[in-house]
């Protein structure tokens, strides 16, 4: 048996993709301790799976096919810099998603429900559609990055018009993780 780690996402446009690494660029430059996201990773993720079996690849990505029959294509946009838990105290420095559908947190909810029949841990907090520019390592040059973040607060990076999600696999590599569409589902197929 062999165990790859895989999550369920949302890839971004290359117009989106772009705007964002621009904004990163940004926030490098304040010279914080910041672990950032490789541009070509970035991503929406939807449910974290974890280490699954490779040969369940095929029957995960056919109940996600399932869990997202009915959904129709729909917008979101990427808006303003924040931090989490806090911006004055940030862990991760992320991009806010709108999503004034809640069909996000809609596709979260009904693949959750269908990855607990491939004994995948559920997470335990309330899903917050965001996504990850990097990993804050240290406070070197914290209120910098912080000043910077909060001068992008209110800015968009653009729309996404969201037709799929994909079943990723994460090979992780002491240069970083190295992303792989295992599947993709696309809405409105049967």
């Amino acid at each position: 048996m062999t165990m790859v780690r895989s999550f369920v996402a949302v890839n971004l446009s290359d117009e989106v993709r772009a705007a964002l690494a621009r904004a990163q660029d940004g926030l490098r430059k304040t010279g914080a301790d910041v672990r950032w996201v490789y541009p070509p990773n970035f991503h929406l993720t939807l449910v974290f799976l974890g280490d699954v079996d490779q040969d369940k690849l095929g029957e995960i990505a056919a109940a996600i096919h399932r869990a997202v029959a009915g959904i129709k294509p729909f917008d979101v946009e990427f808006v303003g810099v924040g931090g989490l838990p806090r911006l004055d105290r940030p862990r991760v420095i992320y991009v806010d998603v709108k999503d004034e559908t809640g069909n996000l947190a809609q596709l979260n909810e009904k693949i959750a429900a269908a990855m607990a029949a491939f004994d995948v841990k559920q997470e335990d907090r309330k899903y917050l559609p965001h996504m990850t520019l990097g990993r804050v390592a240290s406070p070197k040059n914290l209120p910098a990055l912080m000043e910077a973040s909060k001068k992008l607060a209110g800015q968009s990076f653009g729309l996404l018009n969201v037709r799929s999600v994909e079943l990723m696999i994460s090979d992780l590599r002491p240069s970083g993780p190295v992303y792989s569409v295992a599947a993709r589902v696309e809405f409105g197929v049967n």
